[in-house]
């Protein structure tokens, strides 16, 4: 009889569940290389905007629900979340803001 990771009974024609690779490798923070994958491809790859990344991650969520899964991230949030705790060696990752504040050349660009 067919179960599932549970020992739980599936219904006689349900078809198999993808196959994972387990890995030793830690993925920390991502929870495994999919989800650091995605991340490399949706934000350094293509650079792709907040809205594109949520409208590809609602499709693929839909797509797995029917099998029992789900897309890597909610949305773009989730994944920015991620990078940004992402850790490089022993460095947290850090953001700056700079502000100048003395004369602007007369050959400035207006922001």
């Amino acid at each position: 009889m067919k179960c599932d990771a549970n020992g739980c009974p599936l219904p006689p024609h349900t078809k198999p569940f993808p196959y994972t690779v387990q890995s030793n490798v830690n993925w920390t923070p991502y929870k495994d290389q999919i989800q650091f994958e995605v991340t490399d491809l949706l934000f350094c790859q293509t650079k792709s905007l907040a809205h594109s990344v949520d409208k590809i991650l609602k499709l693929w969520d839909e797509t797995l629900k029917a099998h029992g899964g789900g897309a890597p991230f909610k949305d773009h949030s989730g994944l920015y979340q991620t990078i940004d705790s992402t850790p490089l060696a022993d460095n947290p990752w850090e953001s700056y803001k700079l502000y100048y504040q003395g004369d602007k050349p007369s050959h400035a660009i207006p922001l």
